[in-house]
């Protein structure tokens, strides 16, 4: 790698890699994609009556409520507030999972990167 450079636009950051690091790159953010959606946690249904009478029909809020077992996982989304499991989960339920569609997303955006750029593709 030869460093990193911004673009004379100021928005974008320009960065050269050896084909050996560019399939290094690759190769983890697909590594990360596959370990974000195959290790998808089970929702879990809601038993708030106030969440229940204002129907949030259309918005998932079904994520999960404990942490990961898989310490990547974890490393990638860490418990909230650790000293309140009912505030955590809660927390957890709400966001992981555009978390998780955001942190996918971010790196299928550096495969698409790196493909535009010349890598061929897998």
């Amino acid at each position: 790698m030869t460093g990193f450079a911004r673009h004379r636009t100021g928005r974008r950051i320009i960065a050269n890699f050896t084909g050996f690091e560019a399939e290094l790159l690759r190769s983890l953010a697909s590594q990360l994609i596959e370990l974000l959606r195959n290790e998808r946690a089970a929702p879990v249904e809601s038993s708030d009556p106030l969440e229940a009478m204002l129907d949030f029909s259309g918005v998932d809020f079904a994520g999960p409520v404990t942490e990961p077992d898989d310490p990547v996982l974890l490393r990638l989304f860490p418990t909230a507030y650790p000293q309140d499991e009912e505030a955590a989960a809660d927390f957890r339920r709400y966001t992981e999972g555009e978390l998780r569609d955001r942190k996918a997303a971010a790196a299928g955006a550096i495969i698409d990167s790196l493909e535009e750029a010349g890598l061929p593709p897998q």
